[in-house]
């Protein structure tokens, strides 16, 4: 389980640059200019996962860990599909976010 929440961390970084510089809002001209954008994409979700993981300690410790970690699955199910999907930088950032923040299962399997 741990290495799925590794994986649905870091697998996407290969392909922030490209998406970052396919929306038209931020108006870039090249992938040289994606670094600041692609690191607030990457960054994301690892803020959200930071927020919110004592959180899912504590509730893992009151309904046990089962229900959290299919929570915390089910989530990145979800968002992993959403991802890709979305049509403006900002709905990404977003569902990143909320990816790291609903998927507690690094703080239930430790």
């Amino acid at each position: 389980l741990t290495m799925i929440a590794g994986v649905s961390l870091s697998f996407i970084y290969a392909f922030i640059p490209f998406m970052v510089v396919s929306f038209p809002e931020l108006g870039l001209e090249s992938q040289a200019q994606a670094g600041f954008w692609s690191g607030l994409l990457g960054a994301a979700y690892a803020l959200g996962q930071a927020a919110l993981l004592p959180f899912w300690g504590s509730m893992a410790d009151k309904y046990g860990y089962r229900p959290i970690i299919s929570i915390g699955l089910f989530a990145s199910i979800v968002c992993l599909i959403a991802f890709p999907l979305a049509p403006t930088f900002a709905l990404s950032v977003m569902v990143r976010l909320v990816h790291g923040g609903l998927n507690g299962i690094h703080a239930v399997v430790k």
